[in-house]
């Protein structure tokens, strides 16, 4: 980001000076952004394994255990289950 003391600089000495500041600037903003996007389409392949088993991120063990219990239920075809 440009500063205030800057601006004051690159305004005295003109409108080239002014429109290259105006171009690192929006480059620096378009870089952080596909940095962004970048980690968000990283982050969406991985598996939520909390979710799956509907489970909160704060689960107690007994929790988990029974989220997993209930999700082989629900996935496995034997009706039997022991």
């Amino acid at each position: 980001m440009v500063g205030a003391g800057e601006v004051a600089a690159l305004v005295a000495t003109g409108a080239d000076a002014w429109s290259s500041a105006c171009k690192r600037c929006i480059a620096a903003q378009v870089h952080e952004a596909l940095q962004r996007a970048d980690k968000l389409a990283r982050n969406a392949k991985r598996i939520d394994y909390y979710k799956v088993l509907g489970v909160p991120r704060t689960a107690t063990k007994a929790q988990i255990k029974k989220g997993a219990s209930s999700r082989a239920r629900a996935v496995v075809a034997d009706k039997r289950w022991h």
